[in-house]
């Protein structure tokens, strides 16, 4: 059942606005992509340019997977060791981002996303990610750490 708050917040001008301005932004995103693979195309020529989107999808893939996999690493054993790890948390956000933006095809993107990559602004972006989900994050550390033992 939809409360009557919801239905109030749904409706206030500020929120309206936002939504309506990502959603200009979300729009913007194919439209640039679209201009940049045409004006690269022209210079590369089809065949590389669909080339190089595909092989930065499976880099975004690859870079992505490994690094989440060495992050998990890290939460276990701070795990173990009984400390939040939240940085690790953050990071991990933050390389999930990158590798979307890198699985996505468009030349735009895959430069956001190696940017996201790198170490300080993948912790930066993943902190902007998780910081509604702190309470939870930290529910599922008490969880894991009870159950290790």
């Amino acid at each position: 059942m939809i409360s009557m708050r919801f239905l109030i917040d749904c409706f206030d001008h500020g929120r309206l606005v936002r939504l309506l301005f990502l959603l200009l932004l979300l729009a913007l995103i194919p439209v640039g992509e679209t201009y940049v693979a045409l004006h690269v195309g022209g210079i590369w020529g089809a065949y590389l340019t669909v080339a190089a989107a595909a092989a930065t999808g499976l880099l975004g893939l690859i870079l992505g997977s490994k690094l989440l996999k060495n992050n998990l690493t890290f939460v276990q054993a701070k795990l173990h060791d009984g400390i939040y790890p939240r940085r690790e948390f953050d990071s991990g956000a933050g390389i999930f981002l990158a590798a979307v933006f890198l699985i996505f095809p468009g030349f735009i993107t895959d430069i956001i996303g190696l940017v996201c990559f790198l170490p300080g602004l993948r912790i930066g972006f993943g902190r902007i990610l998780t910081r509604k989900m702190d309470p939870n994050l930290r529910e599922a550390y008490e969880y894991l750490k009870l159950s290790e033992f």
